[in-house]
């Protein structure tokens, strides 16, 4: 009798197995069905036709602002043609980033794309144009500090001899002391008060959303310019020629603010960086000052997470979960993405 009931009980469990079995094999044979009908081109509306378009050109254009916003950040210190070619490529990451964009947008409200290359494209997009205001931010604010120096100055330059002895600064005129402070910087030293507070407070009203936009702007309006610069093979030669001493002049520099300048190939960052360095320590104070100082750091930070942001869009990532992989992920490139491969 116990042996009949362990064979019962055995048999009970086994005819459950199978039936979990069954149920299993079925709904992968259903779901088998499903991708079949679905995947099929012969059961394709014009919206999977549409959609499969739009998806393919999200990659490439994808693809195309990736590489070009990693050039673009990559090549401004090069000599003689180095702005003319970031700018150039600039404009092409923007415009892809755009394309990429509107597609994977429309692919999203038709049930046919994710959330996830919606937000890549987005924070691609916005970190470069954060990173061009902050470029045309500095055209703006590096101007103020000259007037702010100058207002300094003219504080410094109006106490007593003595007070002005212990600073190391001549003891004649306000404006021998001015000059001195501005290190014979004779334009800012003629500035007037009136004309210095002047700079500072255009400076301080600055529109953030304007100064991005005209930053954007600029590309697209010196292409015509910037291509002339980069197709003419005598620029070339400069640039090859003088790329040594440039990169000495990186290495060198006398502080990381002029290095980064350099490095970004900002001149509004380099003058400031060239200009604050060369000042009289009594006149580099202010919150603009610490504004201007600011604006090189983060276009340097702004620089590397874009760069970043993109070779992530580009290059495989499998460190990350199923929801963060890259479109080298879905475009099945071999080996680690198409850079590594």
């Amino acid at each position: 009798v116990a042996d009949a009931e362990a064979a019962w009980q055995r048999a009970i469990a086994d005819a459950q197995q199978a039936k979990e079995d069954a149920e299993s094999a079925a709904r992968t044979a259903r779901e088998a069905i499903e991708d079949v009908k679905d995947s099929g081109d012969l059961n394709d509306s014009t919206w999977d036709n549409v959609a499969g378009a739009l998806k393919k050109l999200a990659d490439f254009a994808g693809m195309v602002a990736a590489v070009c916003g990693i050039l673009a950040l990559a090549v401004g210190w090069i000599p003689v043609i180095g702005q003319a070619l970031a700018g150039i490529l600039g404009a092409i990451a923007l415009v892809a980033g755009l394309v990429a964009l509107v597609c994977n947008v429309a692919l999203l409200i038709g049930g046919k794309g994710s959330l996830k290359n919606v937000i890549l494209d987005l924070v691609g997009v916005a970190t470069f144009g954060i990173g061009r205001a902050v470029i045309g931010s500095a055209r703006a604010a590096y101007r103020g500090t000259q007037a702010l120096a100058r207002l300094n100055a003219g504080r410094v330059a109006a106490t007593s001899s003595a007070a002005r002895a212990s600073r190391g600064l001549p003891t004649g005129s306000s404006a021998s002391a001015i000059r001195s402070m501005l290190r014979g910087n004779t334009t800012i030293a003629n500035l007037t008060r009136t004309q210095a507070r002047a700079m500072v407070e255009s400076t301080r009203l600055l529109p953030p959303f304007s100064t991005w936009g005209r930053s954007l702007g600029d590309d697209f309006a010196s292409l015509g310019s910037n291509w002339a610069v980069v197709r003419n093979g005598g620029n070339w030669a400069a640039a090859w020629q003088q790329s040594g001493a440039a990169v000495h002049d990186i290495r060198h520099a006398a502080s990381w603010s002029e290095r980064l300048a350099r490095l970004g190939g900002n001149a509004d960052a380099l003058d400031h960086a060239r200009f604050a360095d060369a000042l009289h320590p009594d006149v580099r104070d202010g919150r603009l000052f610490t504004f201007a100082t600011g604006l090189t750091l983060a276009d340097a930070g702004v620089t590397s997470v874009a760069g970043g942001l993109d070779t992530f869009q580009f290059v495989d990532s499998d460190l990350w979960d199923q929801w963060f992989d890259s479109p080298a992920d879905q475009l099945q490139l071999a080996g680690d993405g198409a850079l590594a491969r």
